[in-house]
C-alpha cells in the first residue's frame, strides 16, 4: 500500500486494524509493505509485474540474508518479455558457488558461462502470469464492418 503525503502508519498497526474486519482467516494478509509509490500503468491501473518483481527481489534477498550472504551478494530483478531476469552480483567464487547452491532447488534456469570474472550472475525466471507480448511488426487487422 502507499500512504498519503505526510501520513504515518506502521505495517503492524495496519494489520491490527484490519484483522478484526476480515471474517476468513486465509484472507488476512501475511505481509504488509508500505511503498513510497505504487507502480501504475499509463492508464492508471496498478502495474502488477513491477510488484511481482519487487516481491521476487525481497524473497531472494531474504534467502541471501538467511545464508549470511547478504554482505557478499546483491540481487536485482528486471522485467523482460518472458518474465523476470534476476541478476546476482557476487564478490568472489565462493560466494558465487553458495548462491548457485541456494538457487538450485528453485524452478528456474541458470545459464553457466565460463571465464566471466566481471560479469554478474544472471538468471531468468519465467512466470505463467507474464503476458505474451506481440512481437510481429505487422499492424493489427482492422475490424470488419457491421452489416
Amino acid at each position: 500500500m502507499s500512504l498519503k503525503p505526510g501520513e504515518q502508519l506502521t505495517p503492524e498497526a495496519l494489520a491490527a486494524f484490519v484483522a478484526p474486519l476480515i471474517a476468513e482467516r486465509p484472507a488476512v494478509p501475511k505481509r504488509i509493505e508500505i511503498l513510497a509509490t505504487i507502480p501504475l500503468t499509463a492508464v492508471g491501473k496498478v502495474y502488477k509485474p513491477a510488484l511481482r518483481a519487487l516481491a521476487t527481489r525481497q524473497v531472494l534477498q531474504a534467502h541471501l540474508l538467511e545464508q549470511q550472504l547478504g554482505a557478499r551478494a546483491r540481487v536485482a530483478v528486471d522485467e523482460v518479455p518472458s518474465g523476470f531476469a534476476v541478476t546476482f552480483t557476487v564478490q568472489d567464487a565462493d560466494t558465487e558457488a553458495a548462491v548457485r547452491a541456494l538457487m538450485k532447488p528453485l524452478p528456474c534456469a541458470m545459464p553457466l558461462r565460463e571465464g566471466r570474472q566481471q560479469e554478474p550472475m544472471r538468471q531468468l525466471i519465467r512466470h505463467r502470469s507474464s503476458p505474451q507480448r506481440r512481437t510481429d511488426p505487422r499492424p493489427a487487422r482492422a475490424p470488419r464492418p457491421s452489416r
